[in-house]
Protein backbone atom coordinates (compact mmCIF):
# COMPACT_ATOMS: atom_id res chain seq x y z
CA UNK A 1 0.00 0.00 0.00
CA UNK A 2 0.68 3.66 -0.40
CA UNK A 3 1.20 5.43 2.89
CA UNK A 4 -0.68 8.85 2.70
CA UNK A 5 1.69 11.34 2.84
CA UNK A 6 0.24 12.76 6.21
CA UNK A 7 -0.47 9.63 7.75
CA UNK A 8 2.97 9.80 10.59
CA UNK A 9 1.80 6.78 12.26
CA UNK A 10 2.41 4.77 9.38
CA UNK A 11 5.52 6.60 8.43
CA UNK A 12 6.49 5.72 11.98
CA UNK A 13 6.59 2.06 10.90
CA UNK A 14 7.90 2.69 7.47
CA UNK A 15 10.92 4.50 9.71
CA UNK A 16 10.34 1.12 12.58
CA UNK A 17 10.73 -1.56 9.89
CA UNK A 18 13.58 0.19 7.53
CA UNK A 19 16.09 0.89 10.33
CA UNK A 20 15.49 -2.36 11.61
CA UNK A 21 15.74 -4.49 8.73
CA UNK A 22 18.98 -6.40 7.57
CA UNK A 23 17.96 -6.09 3.90
CA UNK A 24 18.03 -1.78 4.34
CA UNK A 25 19.57 0.30 2.95
CA UNK A 26 20.47 4.21 3.65
CA UNK A 27 19.23 4.95 0.65
CA UNK A 28 16.11 3.47 1.58
CA UNK A 29 15.70 5.45 4.64
CA UNK A 30 13.34 9.02 4.71
CA UNK A 31 16.50 10.73 5.94
CA UNK A 32 17.87 10.21 2.14
CA UNK A 33 14.54 11.78 0.80
CA UNK A 34 15.45 14.67 2.81
CA UNK A 35 18.73 14.84 1.25
CA UNK A 36 17.12 14.57 -2.56
CA UNK A 37 14.88 17.61 -1.32
CA UNK A 38 13.92 18.25 -4.72
CA UNK A 39 12.62 15.00 -5.46
CA UNK A 40 9.03 14.37 -4.45
CA UNK A 41 8.96 11.09 -2.01
CA UNK A 42 6.68 8.29 -1.91
CA UNK A 43 6.38 5.06 0.37
CA UNK A 44 4.97 1.52 0.32
CA UNK A 45 4.62 -1.25 2.36
CA UNK A 46 3.22 -4.66 2.45
CA UNK A 47 2.07 -6.74 4.83
CA UNK A 48 1.63 -10.60 5.65
CA UNK A 49 -0.59 -11.57 8.42
CA UNK A 50 -0.85 -7.95 9.83
CA UNK A 51 3.49 -7.12 10.06
CA UNK A 52 5.42 -5.18 7.60
CA UNK A 53 7.36 -7.36 5.33
CA UNK A 54 8.48 -5.42 2.73
CA UNK A 55 9.26 -1.38 2.58
CA UNK A 56 10.26 0.72 -0.57
CA UNK A 57 10.85 4.43 -0.86
CA UNK A 58 10.47 5.77 -4.64
CA UNK A 59 11.56 9.62 -5.64
CA UNK A 60 10.39 11.24 -8.28
CA UNK A 61 11.58 14.35 -10.36
CA UNK A 62 9.94 16.05 -13.55
CA UNK A 63 12.02 15.74 -16.46
CA UNK A 64 11.42 18.66 -18.40
CA UNK A 65 13.23 17.45 -21.80
CA UNK A 66 12.21 13.92 -21.69
CA UNK A 67 8.13 15.14 -20.92
CA UNK A 68 7.27 13.08 -17.77
CA UNK A 69 8.62 11.93 -14.52
CA UNK A 70 11.23 9.85 -13.66
CA UNK A 71 10.59 7.51 -10.44
CA UNK A 72 13.48 6.13 -8.95
CA UNK A 73 13.74 3.51 -5.99
CA UNK A 74 17.61 3.56 -5.33
CA UNK A 75 18.88 0.32 -3.77
CA UNK A 76 15.16 -0.84 -3.10
CA UNK A 77 12.60 -2.44 -2.05
CA UNK A 78 13.66 -3.52 1.92
CA UNK A 79 13.00 -7.32 2.16
CA UNK A 80 14.11 -10.53 1.55
CA UNK A 81 15.91 -10.00 -2.50
CA UNK A 82 15.05 -14.00 -3.12
CA UNK A 83 11.21 -13.58 -2.41
CA UNK A 84 10.66 -12.84 -5.95
CA UNK A 85 6.86 -12.92 -5.71
CA UNK A 86 6.84 -9.71 -2.86
CA UNK A 87 9.94 -7.80 -5.05
CA UNK A 88 7.29 -8.11 -7.84
CA UNK A 89 4.05 -7.22 -5.76
CA UNK A 90 6.09 -3.69 -4.54
CA UNK A 91 7.69 -3.33 -8.18
CA UNK A 92 4.36 -3.60 -9.21
CA UNK A 93 1.98 -1.22 -6.51
CA UNK A 94 5.10 1.15 -7.30
CA UNK A 95 4.78 1.06 -11.53
CA UNK A 96 1.15 1.45 -11.39
CA UNK A 97 1.08 4.46 -9.05
CA UNK A 98 4.02 6.29 -11.07
CA UNK A 99 1.84 5.58 -13.99
CA UNK A 100 -0.78 7.46 -12.72
CA UNK A 101 1.25 9.60 -11.63
CA UNK A 102 2.47 10.93 -14.96
CA UNK A 103 5.89 8.82 -14.94
CA UNK A 104 7.70 7.63 -17.81
CA UNK A 105 9.95 5.15 -16.16
CA UNK A 106 10.55 3.21 -12.55
CA UNK A 107 13.73 2.06 -11.72
CA UNK A 108 14.18 0.00 -9.17
CA UNK A 109 17.79 -0.98 -8.50
CA UNK A 110 18.23 -3.61 -5.42
CA UNK A 111 20.83 -3.48 -3.12
CA UNK A 112 21.90 -7.31 -4.37
CA UNK A 113 24.74 -8.77 -5.99
CA UNK A 114 25.06 -10.70 -9.02
CA UNK A 115 23.48 -14.09 -9.02
CA UNK A 116 22.50 -16.11 -11.74
CA UNK A 117 20.20 -18.61 -9.92
CA UNK A 118 18.32 -15.83 -8.55
CA UNK A 119 18.08 -13.71 -11.95
CA UNK A 120 16.50 -16.78 -13.35
CA UNK A 121 14.07 -16.70 -10.60
CA UNK A 122 13.24 -13.16 -11.28
CA UNK A 123 13.33 -14.08 -15.35
CA UNK A 124 10.98 -16.54 -14.35
CA UNK A 125 8.34 -13.53 -13.25
CA UNK A 126 8.91 -11.92 -16.17
CA UNK A 127 11.45 -9.28 -14.39
CA UNK A 128 14.96 -8.91 -16.16
CA UNK A 129 17.85 -6.59 -15.03
CA UNK A 130 19.77 -3.81 -17.17
CA UNK A 131 23.43 -3.54 -16.96
CA UNK A 132 24.40 -0.93 -19.27
CA UNK A 133 27.01 1.11 -17.37
CA UNK A 134 26.15 4.56 -19.45
CA UNK A 135 22.49 4.44 -18.67
CA UNK A 136 22.14 3.05 -15.08
CA UNK A 137 21.45 5.32 -12.19
CA UNK A 138 24.38 3.69 -10.11
CA UNK A 139 27.68 2.61 -10.78
CA UNK A 140 27.19 -0.93 -11.41
CA UNK A 141 30.15 -1.92 -8.93
CA UNK A 142 31.26 -1.00 -5.05
CA UNK A 143 34.47 -1.45 -3.76
CA UNK A 144 33.28 -3.19 0.15
CA UNK A 145 35.40 -4.10 2.94
CA UNK A 146 33.90 -7.16 4.51
CA UNK A 147 34.74 -6.76 8.23
CA UNK A 148 33.68 -10.11 9.30
CA UNK A 149 33.90 -9.36 13.18
CA UNK A 150 37.52 -8.41 13.09
CA UNK A 151 38.94 -5.97 15.46
CA UNK A 152 40.67 -2.85 13.44
CA UNK A 153 43.60 -3.82 14.55
CA UNK A 154 43.64 -7.40 12.67
CA UNK A 155 42.23 -5.57 9.67
CA UNK A 156 45.21 -3.10 9.53
CA UNK A 157 47.49 -6.70 9.60
CA UNK A 158 45.40 -8.13 6.73
CA UNK A 159 46.42 -5.57 4.85
CA UNK A 160 49.14 -5.79 1.99
CA UNK A 161 52.52 -4.34 3.88
CA UNK A 162 52.55 -1.65 0.87
CA UNK A 163 48.66 -0.06 2.34
CA UNK A 164 50.20 -0.50 5.84
CA UNK A 165 53.12 1.65 5.28
CA UNK A 166 51.15 4.03 4.13
CA UNK A 167 48.48 4.63 6.50
CA UNK A 168 51.44 4.73 9.27
CA UNK A 169 53.26 7.26 7.21
CA UNK A 170 50.43 9.83 8.17
CA UNK A 171 51.58 9.84 12.07
CA UNK A 172 54.91 9.18 11.01
CA UNK A 173 54.75 13.37 9.85
CA UNK A 174 52.72 14.21 12.22
CA UNK A 175 48.99 14.08 10.90
CA UNK A 176 46.52 14.01 13.08
CA UNK A 177 42.64 13.24 12.62
CA UNK A 178 39.74 16.05 14.05
CA UNK A 179 36.07 15.01 14.02
CA UNK A 180 34.04 17.78 12.99
CA UNK A 181 30.16 18.95 13.60
CA UNK A 182 27.47 20.02 10.95
CA UNK A 183 29.60 23.21 11.86
CA UNK A 184 32.64 22.39 10.06
CA UNK A 185 30.85 21.75 6.56
CA UNK A 186 31.81 24.74 5.03
CA UNK A 187 35.93 23.72 5.85
CA UNK A 188 34.75 20.47 4.66
CA UNK A 189 33.33 21.80 1.49
CA UNK A 190 36.13 23.83 0.81
CA UNK A 191 38.40 21.22 0.11
CA UNK A 192 35.96 19.16 -1.67
CA UNK A 193 35.62 22.08 -4.16
CA UNK A 194 39.46 21.75 -4.58
CA UNK A 195 39.86 18.45 -4.69
CA UNK A 196 37.05 18.01 -7.25
CA UNK A 197 38.26 20.86 -9.19
CA UNK A 198 41.88 19.47 -9.30
CA UNK A 199 39.87 15.82 -11.11
CA UNK A 200 38.38 18.87 -13.29
CA UNK A 201 34.68 17.43 -11.88
CA UNK A 202 31.82 19.48 -10.61
CA UNK A 203 31.04 19.87 -6.87
CA UNK A 204 27.62 19.43 -5.27
CA UNK A 205 26.19 22.67 -3.52
CA UNK A 206 27.29 22.90 0.50
CA UNK A 207 23.29 22.71 1.15
CA UNK A 208 23.24 19.13 0.02
CA UNK A 209 26.39 18.03 2.52
CA UNK A 210 24.66 19.99 5.28
CA UNK A 211 21.27 17.97 3.79
CA UNK A 212 23.23 14.68 5.04
CA UNK A 213 24.09 15.75 8.45
CA UNK A 214 20.85 16.77 9.31
CA UNK A 215 19.32 13.99 8.12
CA UNK A 216 21.65 11.36 9.96
CA UNK A 217 23.23 13.66 12.52
CA UNK A 218 23.75 10.33 15.10
CA UNK A 219 25.47 8.31 12.68
CA UNK A 220 27.72 10.73 10.50
CA UNK A 221 30.77 11.25 11.11
CA UNK A 222 33.01 14.42 9.93
CA UNK A 223 36.41 13.84 9.87
CA UNK A 224 39.71 16.01 9.18
CA UNK A 225 43.51 15.23 8.55
CA UNK A 226 45.38 17.80 10.35
CA UNK A 227 48.79 18.62 9.28
CA UNK A 228 50.60 22.05 10.98
CA UNK A 229 47.70 23.26 12.02
CA UNK A 230 45.69 22.93 9.11
CA UNK A 231 42.75 21.00 7.70
CA UNK A 232 44.55 19.29 4.05
CA UNK A 233 41.78 16.28 3.50
CA UNK A 234 38.79 15.60 4.95
CA UNK A 235 36.09 12.52 4.39
CA UNK A 236 32.19 11.99 5.02
CA UNK A 237 30.88 8.39 6.57
CA UNK A 238 27.07 8.11 7.37
CA UNK A 239 26.45 4.48 9.49
CA UNK A 240 22.95 2.93 8.58
CA UNK A 241 22.41 -0.07 11.01
CA UNK A 242 25.32 -2.05 10.68
CA UNK A 243 26.45 -0.70 7.19
CA UNK A 244 29.43 2.26 7.07
CA UNK A 245 29.14 4.54 4.04
CA UNK A 246 32.34 6.38 3.01
CA UNK A 247 30.19 8.73 1.38
CA UNK A 248 32.56 12.18 -0.03
CA UNK A 249 35.99 13.20 0.18
CA UNK A 250 38.61 15.33 -0.14
CA UNK A 251 42.29 16.70 -0.82
CA UNK A 252 43.86 19.96 -1.16
CA UNK A 253 47.00 17.85 -2.98
CA UNK A 254 49.25 20.63 -1.01
CA UNK A 255 50.97 17.37 0.83
CA UNK A 256 51.98 13.86 0.40
CA UNK A 257 51.40 12.85 3.97
CA UNK A 258 49.44 9.87 3.84
CA UNK A 259 46.63 11.75 4.89
CA UNK A 260 44.29 10.10 2.84
CA UNK A 261 45.09 6.29 3.84
CA UNK A 262 45.38 7.23 7.35
CA UNK A 263 41.85 8.93 7.37
CA UNK A 264 40.53 6.30 5.45
CA UNK A 265 41.26 4.15 7.96
CA UNK A 266 39.93 6.13 10.94
CA UNK A 267 36.70 5.51 9.21
CA UNK A 268 36.77 1.92 8.91
CA UNK A 269 37.99 1.89 12.72
CA UNK A 270 35.24 3.66 13.80
CA UNK A 271 32.74 1.62 11.71
CA UNK A 272 34.37 -1.59 13.53
CA UNK A 273 33.42 0.33 16.93
CA UNK A 274 29.63 0.90 15.34
CA UNK A 275 29.58 -2.32 15.06
CA UNK A 276 29.19 -2.86 11.40
CA UNK A 277 29.80 -5.47 8.81
CA UNK A 278 30.72 -3.70 6.21
CA UNK A 279 32.53 -0.58 4.83
CA UNK A 280 31.31 0.92 1.48
CA UNK A 281 33.64 2.97 -0.15
CA UNK A 282 31.13 3.81 -2.54
CA UNK A 283 31.05 3.24 -6.68
CA UNK A 284 33.50 2.82 -9.09
CA UNK A 285 33.23 2.91 -13.29
CA UNK A 286 35.98 0.60 -13.97
CA UNK A 287 37.91 -2.48 -11.88
CA UNK A 288 40.76 -1.61 -13.50
CA UNK A 289 43.94 -1.06 -11.18
CA UNK A 290 45.14 1.24 -14.00
CA UNK A 291 42.38 3.16 -12.78
CA UNK A 292 43.63 5.81 -9.78
CA UNK A 293 40.62 5.84 -7.78
CA UNK A 294 39.59 1.77 -8.24
CA UNK A 295 43.33 0.75 -7.10
CA UNK A 296 43.15 3.09 -3.84
CA UNK A 297 39.81 1.71 -2.70
CA UNK A 298 40.68 -1.87 -3.38
CA UNK A 299 43.51 -1.03 -1.11
CA UNK A 300 41.33 -0.49 1.94
CA UNK A 301 38.68 -3.30 0.78
CA UNK A 302 41.10 -6.61 0.21
CA UNK A 303 40.54 -6.07 -3.15
CA UNK A 304 36.41 -6.81 -2.56
CA UNK A 305 34.29 -5.72 -5.29
CA UNK A 306 30.42 -6.30 -5.19
CA UNK A 307 29.11 -6.55 -9.25
CA UNK A 308 25.28 -5.16 -8.76
CA UNK A 309 22.84 -7.50 -10.08
CA UNK A 310 21.66 -4.27 -11.72
CA UNK A 311 18.63 -2.46 -12.52
CA UNK A 312 14.76 -3.10 -12.91
CA UNK A 313 13.29 -0.94 -15.51
CA UNK A 314 9.92 -0.09 -16.22
CA UNK A 315 8.77 1.66 -18.77
CA UNK A 316 6.08 3.38 -18.38
CA UNK A 317 5.67 5.14 -21.76
CA UNK A 318 7.99 3.48 -24.44
CA UNK A 319 8.57 6.38 -26.63
CA UNK A 320 9.88 8.40 -23.48
CA UNK A 321 11.78 5.60 -22.25
CA UNK A 322 13.62 5.33 -25.10
CA UNK A 323 14.58 9.18 -25.10
CA UNK A 324 15.73 8.69 -21.41
CA UNK A 325 18.32 5.80 -22.37
CA UNK A 326 19.24 7.65 -25.47
CA UNK A 327 20.16 10.67 -23.85
CA UNK A 328 22.77 8.88 -21.50
CA UNK A 329 24.59 7.21 -24.08
CA UNK A 330 25.13 10.64 -25.83
CA UNK A 331 25.96 12.03 -22.80
CA UNK A 332 28.27 8.92 -22.19
CA UNK A 333 29.99 8.94 -25.70
CA UNK A 334 30.50 13.04 -25.06
CA UNK A 335 32.43 12.22 -21.61
CA UNK A 336 34.43 9.35 -23.73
Amino acid sequence: MLIPHDDESLLAEYDEFVNSSPHASLFQTRGWAHVKNNWDAYHFIHRTDGKIDAAMQVLAIDDAQIGGRFFYASRGPVCDPRDVDLVAAMVSEAAEHAREAGGFLLRVDPAVARDDELEAAYAAKGITFTRDPYSSSQPLMNVVLEIRGRSADQILMDYSKNTRKHIRKGEKYGVSTRVGTIEDIPEFYEIVRISNDHHGISSRPMSYFQRIYEAFPDTTRLSFSMFEGRSISTSLMVIQGKQAFAMYGGDTHEFQKGQSYQLDFEEVRHAVEAGCETYDMGGILSDDDEDSLTHFKKKFTEDNIVYWIGNIDVPLEEEKYAAFVARTAIGASRER
